[in-house]
């Protein structure tokens, strides 16, 4: 495998935090002054992640409350088979749960009774810049920039055309 760097928006690269702090395990942005200098931990690894055929089990939410987190921005869109718009919406999300967002998104679809709708019926996905839909399976960000969700229900097309990526593997 080959080490490669990570490049952020503002012209920066990823470097991962905790070598000399193990409590600091993130990952922050710094600029190559000299590029022969560079840290080791700016360079990584990229790994093919497995595909599976069904949605992973999504984690459970921490029993720990999120205090110290600033609440995000969750804006969703609900698009019918042929691309149109069923509804769509915002609201303010204060934890990391991704169990909790997706019983949060179906009882604000719930409400507004366009169909019967479980919580095991929704599926979360991100749209990506090239039109795909990565369904969302993991805790969100501690980053608290909002997040753009596509709602899919379970048994129509879209649903039909997704791919899971294995996060156990």
């Amino acid at each position: 495998m080959e080490n490669l760097f990570l490049n952020n928006i503002n012209g920066g690269n990823l470097r991962a935090n905790g070598r000399y702090r193990p409590w600091n395990n993130g990952v922050s942005v710094d600029h190559i002054d000299d590029i022969n200098n560079i840290s080791t931990m700016m360079h990584w690894v990229v790994e093919v992640i497995p595909a599976r055929e069904i949605i992973p089990r999504l984690p459970r939410p921490s029993p720990l409350p999120d205090l110290l987190l600033r609440p995000r921005l969750i804006l969703y869109v609900w698009p019918n088979i042929h691309g149109g718009l069923i509804t769509h919406g915002t609201f303010v999300f204060g934890v990391r749960s991704v169990f909790r967002l997706r019983s949060e998104l179906a009882r604000r679809l719930g409400d507004l009774a366009i169909m019967d709708l479980e919580v095991a019926d929704l599926v979360m996905c991100l749209p990506t810049h090239d039109g795909r839909l990565i369904p969302l399976v993991v805790d969100l960000p501690r980053s608290g920039e909002t997040l753009h969700i596509v709602v899919v229900i379970v048994g129509s097309p879209a649903y039909m055309a997704l791919q899971y990526a294995d996060v156990d593997a």
